[in-house]
């Protein structure tokens, strides 16, 4: 629904002060899953949002893409504690409570998150086309939460993620699983060949649309081409190129921690859930 334009100044700092918000929303968004309550995934969106650019120490956005999609990945486990899923198979719960999750976006108008990302960006021009853009939020009552992602997802693979079932979140989640079970070593360590397999399959969002169509294509088939390699560089291939043309596959970085978040979910649901 939007160009961006990247203007952020981030460090590890940022992020750190923005976990306490997301702790808070995230367990309230899992709450009201288990409840059977409605999602609130817009004003959920905003309050992370609005927290982030007002605290004094971060002074802007950053978790959309992550907000966006760890609200319906929360909610949905929330649900599946409600119908007694096994938890420790975390990606059929996921597939088998999105039906749910449907549901909940086809009844929430899309105001919340219009404002949310109005706040969080700076963008470009106007965008045309069936849905409003971001900043004309005269038209969002027109239009549910469900419609304007479904309408997003074509181009935007955090959309596409909550409303096609968390494809890329799952499919990072097993190989993350089978690369540290196999590893015994710390996540960390297996982090860089789950981005590296994402980069290589798909477009990422975030290099997309503010570094155009050739910068993310570019980076998609070196990512590939250096799979393909599979030698011991390929890893420092993708940094160095990524180092170079100063871009961030921040959308891969959203979905590999809500991967991550998953890992977790599995590995401790027989004991703590």
């Amino acid at each position: 629904m939007s160009n961006l334009k990247s203007i952020k100044d981030l460090n590890l700092s940022k992020f750190i002060e923005v976990t306490p918000i997301l702790i808070k929303e995230l367990a309230a968004a899992a709450t009201r899953g288990f409840n059977q309550e409605r999602i609130h995934l817009g004003s959920t969106v905003y309050k992370i949002t609005e927290y982030s650019i007002k605290n004094e120490f971060i002074g802007t956005n950053v978790a959309l893409g992550y907000a966006i999609l760890s609200t319906a990945i929360t909610y949905s486990l929330g649900n599946a504690l409600n119908m007694k899923l096994n938890l420790t198979k975390v990606d059929e719960a996921l597939l088998l409570t999105h039906g749910k999750l449907i549901k909940e976006l086809e009844n929430e108008k899309a105001c919340n998150l219009y404002k949310a990302i109005n706040a969080s960006e700076t963008h470009l021009g106007t965008y045309k086309g069936r849905i409003p853009d971001v900043k004309d939020l005269s038209r969002c009552a027109d239009f549910s939460l469900y419609e304007i992602l479904k309408i997003s997802a074509y181009d935007d693979e955090i959309a596409d993620e909550v409303v096609g079932g968390f494809k890329r979140t799952i499919e990072a989640y097993k190989v993350l699983t089978k690369l540290y079970l196999g590893s015994r070593t710390s996540v960390l360590a297996v982090i860089p060949e789950v981005q590296k397999m994402l980069l290589s399959k798909y477009t990422d969002t975030l290099v997309l649309k503010t570094w155009g169509y050739p910068t993310a294509e570019a980076l998609k088939v070196i990512a590939h081409h250096l799979s393909e390699l599979r030698t011991d560089t390929d890893i420092e291939g993708i940094d160095t190129y990524l180092r170079f043309k100063g871009v961030n596959p921040g959308t891969t970085s959203d979905i590999i921690s809500c991967a991550i978040g998953l890992l977790e979910v599995s590995s401790h649901a027989g004991t703590h859930y």
